[in-house]
């Protein structure tokens, strides 16, 4: 992998306003700059260090059809993972967050959960657009499959939301299709309700019907929680001891 300077700082120029002001501050803790390990320093404030940040040059990726800052979080988490923990876990993984580096520190690291957590919310792309989520159902499938096939043992949870504004029968189905391609393990399941002052309350109706909503998540239920809850319980039953007579 990258260092991580190189991957948001290249052709960079730090420019200290006061060094010796920086190094004093830290005099109490006996720790320079380099030992803090502040060279990504779009995490800070250059204020709170004396430092300001000239030049700057970020560098693009394009991950699900669109250009992006690359996140920091599979360093973070490889850093994590080879602390010694015998189990790392994560949740609420954003499929725009989900890159091929993170990909990679998993399958590298047995040590990190083979249950993903990846949200849908809505298995239409026109639903999607409405609710302003920056992927299509398509690349979506796309990542589940690429996660199944470098991944082994590999569970995968999601949110859903049902009923938001102006979904059509039509739209709901595409959920449906999507929840039975991807095979999920278990599904979060909310039914859409307007929040005052969000940017989907300024633009859409609230116009899906209470029945409606609830007949949608009782389908999705039924389809991906009940059976695994009742797979689990009769495995509970199946393992529990038997005393002796």
């Amino acid at each position: 992998m990258r260092d991580l300077d190189k991957v948001y700082f290249p052709n960079s120029k730090l420019e200290y306003r006061n060094s010796k002001q920086f190094q004093n501050s830290n005099d109490k803790n006996s720790k320079s700059f380099k030992a803090l390990n502040l060279e990504n320093l779009d995490l800070f404030r250059a204020s709170d260090f004396g430092f300001r940040i000239s030049k700057f040059k970020p560098v693009y990726v394009k991950h699900l059809g669109r250009h992006r800052i690359p996140t920091l979080f599979p360093y973070l988490l490889q850093q994590v993972a080879h602390m010694g923990f015998e189990k790392v876990d994560f949740i609420s993984s954003n499929p725009w967050d989900f890159s091929d580096e993170l990909i990679d520190v998993i399958v590298q690291n047995k040590n990190i959960t083979r249950t993903i957590h990846l949200p849908i919310q809505s298995g239409d792309n026109n639903v999607l657009r409405r609710m302003n989520r920056w992927y299509t159902s398509e690349q979506y499938l796309a990542l589940t499959s690429k996660l199944k096939t470098q991944i082994s043992n590999l569970k995968i949870t999601t949110d859903i939301i049902v009923g938001f504004c102006g979904e059509t029968d039509e739209e709901f189905k595409n959920t449906v299709k999507l929840a039975k391609l991807v095979g999920y393990e278990k599904a979060y399941i909310s039914m859409y309700s307007q929040r005052p002052m969000t940017a989907a309350s300024k633009v859409f109706n609230d116009d899906i019907p209470h029945e409606v909503k609830k007949h949608r998540w009782e389908v999705l239920e039924n389809l991906i929680n009940k059976p695994h809850l009742k797979k689990n319980l009769e495995s509970t039953y199946i393992n529990l001891p038997v005393a002796a007579s």
